[in-house]
């Protein structure tokens, strides 16, 4: 039992570390399945309650039925709304609780009320399918679920009559047994995947040499950072750096002793950009690139010449003296119609003006900003 214990406890922490750290992508997984479930549930009510109701005719069990479409249907819109405007996670988790709680209300008063003197045969199935629906973390799904079975177990002892109380109280806690178990099962599977996809992902996403993001996983950030910038008014950088006369290196000293090289570079560059708060990334062959939000051209000087005696001071020993490096420098304040490629093609011409120069040095250039931006500053 004890070791059962630490399984589930280990379980719960990774569950909560897993939601909390992915609160973004589990709210839009969630929001497109409430989009379908919706729409599947809203055809099912209408063609089910329609036969249901003509030929059961009983009139509170037609009122059911159009009051939870007409909530289904607003349920929709807001869905809709959603998927157009892309509110905050918890708006959306919170909605597709909203929509487990009404699934849950309509299968409960269709169970207890219409018909007294029959079992409810539509909870246990129902109870189980609407907790399945939605990924929660297993704690939030399970309190949730359990609140449900209890306030049936009241409904049931207060509103059905004495000889289907027995059979009805013991349908919900072996319902809830059997849900608790499953869910485990389910929220487990669902764990290994998610956390499956984001090792592969991350994967896909490293220089697997320096550690450093590749192109690709610097992409997401500097479209962020510089759409941040663009939108607020403030200046943004990108700094272009090569290792000087790398192929002449790799040449003399051969690819094992060249990417030895290439990770002490990447570990400066790391140190340095963990400093400060910026993203580096290896940009393909012994290019590197540092994008740097908020960095108007004094600052982007300064940490330019930083970088440049960072390496100096690393002193990697070739058989010309020691590794240097070039760096390009473009600073911009982003109007409407930059784009982060503009922005790097300017530093990495700035970083071939440094090679052309002489290598070992930064090269700065400033794109004037627009009209309106320089009003404002």
């Amino acid at each position: 039992m004890r070791r059962v214990w630490q399984m589930f406890t280990a379980f719960c922490s990774r569950n909560r570390t897993y939601f909390s750290n992915n609160q973004q992508q589990v709210a839009e997984n969630n929001l497109r399945m409430l989009w379908a479930a919706l729409w599947v549930l809203l055809v099912f009510l209408a063609v089910y309650g329609v036969w249901t109701t003509s030929t059961i005719r009983y009139l509170p069990l037609a009122v059911c039925y159009v009051v939870i479409c007409a909530i289904v249907s607003a349920l929709l819109l807001v869905t809709h709304f959603f998927r157009n405007h892309r509110p905050k996670p918890w708006l959306i988790q919170a909605s597709c609780m909203a929509c487990v709680c009404t699934l849950m209300g309509f299968v409960i008063v269709i169970s207890v009320f219409p018909f007294p003197q029959d079992p409810a045969i539509f909870y246990p199935l129902g109870y189980i399918v609407v907790a399945s629906l939605f990924n929660f973390s297993y704690q939030r799904i399970m309190l949730l679920m359990s609140v449900i079975s209890i306030v049936y177990l009241i409904i049931v002892n207060m509103f059905r009559p004495p000889e289907m109380i027995y059979l009805d109280q013991f349908s919900g806690v072996t319902t809830w047994i059997v849900t608790s178990l499953f869910l485990l099962l389910l929220s487990d599977l669902r764990l290994r995947n998610g956390e499956t996809l984001l090792l592969l992902e991350k994967v896909s996403q490293t220089d697997s040499l320096t550690g450093l993001p590749n192109r690709r996983g610097a992409h997401v950030y500097m479209s962020t950072s510089f759409s941040h910038c663009q939108q607020k008014g403030l200046p943004i950088a990108a700094m272009m750096i090569d290792v000087d006369h790398f192929k002449e290196y790799n040449d003399l000293l051969g690819h094992q002793a060249g990417d030895s090289c290439l990770v002490s570079i990447g570990q400066i560059l790391q140190d340095f950009s963990r400093k400060y708060s910026l993203l580096a990334s290896r940009y393909g062959g012994e290019e590197f690139l540092i994008l740097l939000p908020d960095v108007a051209e004094k600052d982007a000087r300064q940490l330019s010449e930083e970088l440049l005696e960072r390496v100096r001071q690393q002193a990697i020993t070739t058989p010309n003296g020691i590794v240097t490096i070039s760096i390009g420098t473009a600073v911009c304040c982003p109007g409407q119609e930059d784009t982060i490629s503009d922005l790097i093609h300017q530093a990495d011409e700035a970083l071939y003006r440094s090679k052309a120069n002489g290598r070992n040095q930064a090269t700065i250039v400033v794109q004037p900003a627009p009209p309106f931006q320089s009003q404002r500053m």
